[in-house]
């Protein structure tokens, strides 16, 4: 009894061993790779002063970017089907280091947009939608809280590397500088060496728990049934019937659906896994996978965007250079804090985490629609930091609501189809700074119509709390009434 408990001790302390060595990997690409995305501000102006082009033409660097990163998102999940997290994580890494790094001999905008945008796009693309995935198969609770902590890192990575940028512009100029941002690029490929999966007896303990923790029965007693086969199968020597065995019972758990039974902790179905085309159509025609993609669309839009032109609305207002560097500052602070704490709302499950990202969309909304009217520099500098705050609130919950929706089998395909919906949009971006700023010579319409964009599509989403009250509606008048 001693021997067995010191074995599962062991087995824990190996299992949280493991999870941090995953939480900390992931944390450091997020730092170097993500965080140095985050200063398209400080590049998009010295585009607009190197290249002397007008604003579109600075922006379509990014939009490519965007683009690229999402499309690539989409066929990451379908890789990481065949190809270990790990190898397509270095990959990706590599890939993005050396785009930036061979943007150090452009000499044309269009070759920034090819090898900044189109390249760098492709190897972030395959690393974004991998940790969301990596972090989902290695824990079964507090999922929120541990994406938190690794987004964490491009929040800080955001909050350091833009004045850093703005030293190496005035120092080395902007070719000088894409060298020295992609060397730091290149230190991510550590982390990513380190990344690791599950194997399948620890990723079925994780997706046969259920949202409450408790454990699946019908899951148990296939485990005990497949190590009741193990034991007789080593008795009469017949360890390669065994392995047949195994594969045919291998199986997966599926979360319940949300939308049919909201809040209740239902026991995991374990059925065989359907085909990749089955689970591709079966994501495509989930309204909720709809509705949410749709809204995280407006939300990457409205934050991106944010961050590419704040430095510029900031210039166009008297500030300097030097100190509008400091907005994109304020707005990783933000970030960072809603990354690390509001999770832990969500995952104590006080209130539905749906309902609670509706309530952030709608706050982030107003707020950047009253931007303009913000006429002093501490205002904006607040602004940034609660905008920071709710943006980081719902980046963190993105992948755990289209596990929660959909289940953690369609998870890798949904987060690569989500993610390449929301590219779509990248390519609009260019064109309304381009409308707003370069035509109508300021930015303030140009928030205003980001906020009410968000704000319309999240009233839009909470059509469900409507859709969910008439059902138990009907459920109560169809106990009431005689049959």
């Amino acid at each position: 009894m001693a021997a067995a408990s010191a074995t599962n001790r062991a087995k824990s302390e190996l299992s949280v061993r493991s999870n941090v060595i995953v939480i900390l990997s992931a944390f450091w690409v997020n730092f170097c790779l993500l965080g140095v995305r985050r200063i398209h501000g400080v590049i998009y102006r010295a585009l607009i002063d190197t290249f002397e082009v007008s604003r579109e033409d600075a922006a379509w660097p990014f939009g490519i970017l965007g683009f690229f990163m999402c499309v690539t998102g989409a066929v990451s999940g379908f890789l990481s089907h065949s190809i270990s997290v790990r190898t397509l994580a270095v990959f990706g890494t590599i890939l993005a280091s050396v785009s930036v790094i061979t943007c150090s001999c452009a000499s044309h905008i269009t070759h920034i947009a090819a090898l900044y945008g189109a390249l760098q796009g492709i190897g972030i693309g395959i690393i974004v939608p991998l940790t969301n995935v990596l972090l989902n198969q290695n824990f079964s609770r507090y999922k929120a809280c541990a994406l938190g902590i690794v987004y964490s890192g491009s929040s800080i990575g955001s909050f350091i590397f833009p004045p850093i940028t703005n030293f190496f512009l005035n120092g080395y100029g902007l070719h000088g500088t894409f060298l020295l941002l992609g060397g730091i690029m290149l230190n991510s490929l550590v982390g990513a060496i380190l990344y690791r999966t599950p194997n399948l007896a620890h990723k079925l303990a994780v997706l046969k728990t259920p949202l409450d923790g408790k454990s699946c029965t019908k899951c148990e007693e296939e485990e005990k049934s497949t190590e009741n086969n193990k034991s007789l199968s080593l008795e009469n020597g017949k360890r390669s019937h065994f392995r047949e065995n195994i594969s045919e019972k291998a199986t997966e758990c599926i979360a319940p659906d949300p939308e049919k039974s909201p809040g209740v902790s239902t026991c995991f179905k374990c059925e065989s896994p359907p085909t990749v085309i089955n689970l591709a159509v079966e994501i495509l025609a989930n309204p909720s996978f709809l509705i949410i993609s749709a809204v995280y669309a407006a939300y990457f839009t409205l934050s991106n965007t944010f961050l590419m032109v704040v430095i510029d609305f900031a210039a166009d207002r008297g500030v300097t250079i030097d100190k509008s560097v400091f907005f994109v500052s304020a707005f990783s602070i933000g970030d960072l804090v809603g990354r690390l704490s509001f999770g832990w709302i969500a995952d104590m499950q006080f209130i539905r985490r749906s309902n609670l990202i509706r309530s952030y969309l709608f706050v982030m909304g107003t707020l950047t629609a009253v931007l303009p009217f913000c006429c002093y520099v501490e205002l904006l500098f607040a602004a940034s930091i609660v905008l920071g705050i709710l943006s980081g609130s719902v980046m963190v919950n993105h992948s755990v609501l289209l596990s929660e929706y959909l289940g953690l089998q369609k998870l890798p395909i949904a987060m690569g189809f989500s993610v390449c919906l929301v590219g779509l949009t990248s390519f609009l971006r260019p064109v309304i700074i381009g409308f707003f700023r370069d035509e109508r010579q300021n930015y303030d319409q140009l928030f205003i119509f980001l906020g009410l964009l968000v704000i319309s599509i999240t009233l839009i989403w909470s059509l469900e709390l409507l859709s969910h009250f008439i059902n138990r509606y009907r459920n109560t008048v169809n106990k009431i009434l005689p049959q």
